[in-house]
């Protein structure tokens, strides 16, 4: 066994939660934009109510107009939750298959980036969205089985399938 081995694994689990932490940054950076453009609303709006600035609702309405269409229809105004985007998710889903060092079936490569992040895979058939990513990227990931997926980058004999012979 090489000694390196553990420090390569907790490096894989340092490149998930880093990917994960980038994610919280770009909502973190949405939401200060969301959060200014909201006090900026509420400034005016006050300030036309108070009489001190010679604006009319109509001018508000073309300054801010999708914030007074969230608020006419009683909801806060619409964003998608944090998640993994697309084109990101293969490189999770490489790093999974890394620090296994064996070949997964989707479900659970699904498992082990749902135990990084609950909320990194939306939709109705999550597994679906993780084998799909993976067989769009046939350069990094190879089909071994059904809905079994290694690293192409793999010797051979990571690529066997625990259980079955090789033909």
């Amino acid at each position: 066994m090489d000694d390196r081995d553990p420090f390569q694994q907790v490096l894989q689990v340092a490149k998930l939660k880093l990917l994960a932490l980038d994610r919280a940054i770009v909502e973190l950076e949405k939401l200060k934009v969301q959060r200014e453009t909201w006090s900026q609303f509420i400034s005016i709006t006050e300030a036309i109510l108070d009489g001190h600035v010679p604006l009319e609702i109509a001018d508000v309405q073309m300054m801010f107009p999708e914030l007074l269409r969230s608020v006419a229809q009683q909801e806060p105004a619409a964003e998608r939750p944090p998640e993994i985007r697309q084109d990101r998710l293969w490189k999770v889903i490489q790093l999974v298959l890394q620090m296994h060092k064996r070949p997964m079936h989707a479900a659970e490569v699904l498992s082990e980036v749902l135990k990084t992040d609950r909320d990194a895979v939306r939709g109705d058939n999550q597994r679906e969205t993780i084998r799909g990513a993976m067989t769009r990227k046939p350069e990094i990931f190879e089909r071994v089985g059904r809905g079994v997926f290694a690293l192409v980058e793999w010797p051979q004999r990571l690529k066997v399938i625990a259980g079955k012979e090789e033909d």
